[in-house]
């Protein structure tokens, strides 16, 4: 009988710890896809003072168009007056680590006087002060902090 109940316990445990490992990985997707669609949809509605504040403090460091919030409202405004519209779509995790995400989305673009156009991009996010942060929302520089 203590040998049925040991192995009932253990089964239970073990139970309980995958699920509790899928609540987190289920949590940490769901929140980078959520930053990636929040940053598309603040450029979009040219709320730049959100979009920045989902940049990583070393993202902001190495970009110079992001190096305080003046700089990188002016190159943003530059940036959203070129277009009508800018739309993620279809964001998905690629993949996840309990304190990384790579996020793949196609990224509609319709210019001004020009045909849409979709761009497949992919971005990488980590967690900064308990916070997801885009580490290289544009440009080819990451931040490696």
């Amino acid at each position: 009988m203590k040998t049925f109940i040991s192995i009932l316990f253990i089964t239970i445990l073990l139970i309980a710890c995958q699920n509790t490992n899928q609540e987190i990985k289920d949590s940490n997707e769901k929140t980078a896809i959520d930053i990636v669609d929040l940053y598309y949809k603040s450029l979009n509605n040219k709320n730049y003072e959100t979009m920045y504040s989902l940049i990583s403090e070393g993202f902001k460091q190495i970009e110079p168009t992001a190096k305080d919030y003046q700089t990188f409202e002016l190159y943003m405004k530059r940036f959203s007056n070129s277009f009508e519209s800018v739309e993620a779509k279809d964001i998905r995790l690629v993949e996840s680590s309990a304190d990384a995400a790579k996020v793949s989305y196609n990224m509609f673009l319709k210019p001004k006087n020009v045909e849409m156009q979709q761009l497949n991009l992919t971005t990488e996010l980590k967690i900064k002060n308990n916070e997801w942060k885009m580490i290289h929302p544009y440009s080819n520089k990451i931040d490696g902090s």
